[in-house]
């Protein structure tokens, strides 16, 4: 029986490399993302090279959408092995310009989910 991750975060960046790795490694993988877009994209990637994959929307800082996003994974890929809890926000500014309140945003949507 195949493995099965989800990774949030997975349609850019760390999360998407991830997601690559655990597919190297064997898993089927929910690619569980805020940008419906790039999650659909990495996860036609992964089974366009034949691995297997869904796309799921997620806005981690709201926990109705995160329980509503494993359950449909869940049901679509059957249990979990892995989850990694990825997701983040983050100010899209160059680190010495980021101010105290940037910084504390960004601290509490990510703890918020």
């Amino acid at each position: 029986m195949k493995k099965v991750a989800l990774v949030t975060g997975a349609g850019q960046g760390i999360g998407k490399a991830i997601a690559l790795r655990l597919v190297k490694d064997g898993f089927a993988v929910a690619i569980a993302d805020y940008n419906d877009a790039t999650a659909k994209a990495v996860a036609s990637e992964i089974n366009q090279a034949g691995g297997r994959a869904m796309a799921v929307k997620v806005d981690v800082s709201d926990r109705d959408q995160v329980f509503a996003a494993v359950e449909q994974a869940r049901k679509t890929l059957g249990g979990f092995d892995v989850i990694v809890n990825n997701a983040g926000v983050a100010p899209s500014t160059p680190i010495e310009s980021i101010t105290r309140r940037l910084s504390t945003k960004s601290t509490i949507s990510t703890s918020k989910g």
